[in-house]
């Protein structure tokens, strides 16, 4: 597929964030302990990973679907374990609320402390 500029700048970025924060020793411990890395959780959001798909009416980053597409690739070539952790969030949890939820519950979670 040829990428649009925009697009493949993400995927870049995507890209060597995986390759540089996601390193083999974070996966071994990872692998290890079964824990949930929350640091790694904070550097995702801070760069806007965890509602990437969201929209920025309810704090998220309002990227397209293409763009949450190449996050995910980019990310499961590097670890599966770092695809889950963006895709919780966008996903399992901000797709049925965007889906079914009411707007007082669409705008509460980004005020009850859930950083996208």
């Amino acid at each position: 597929m040829i990428l649009d500029r925009k697009h493949a700048l993400q995927q870049k970025l995507f890209r060597e964030f995986a390759e540089t924060e996601f390193t083999k020793e974070l996966q071994d411990e990872l692998d290890e302990t079964g824990e949930f890395n929350w640091d790694m959780h904070r550097k995702m959001s801070r760069y806007g990973f965890m509602g990437v798909k969201i929209p920025e009416e309810y704090g998220g980053a309002g990227a397209d679907s293409l763009t949450y597409v190449l996050m995910d690739e980019e990310f499961a070539r590097q670890d599966a374990v770092l695809a889950i952790y963006a895709n919780t969030s966008n996903s399992l949890g901000g797709g049925p609320l965007l889906l079914a939820g009411s707007e007082s519950q669409k705008k509460g979670i980004s005020t009850a402390g859930c950083k996208w």
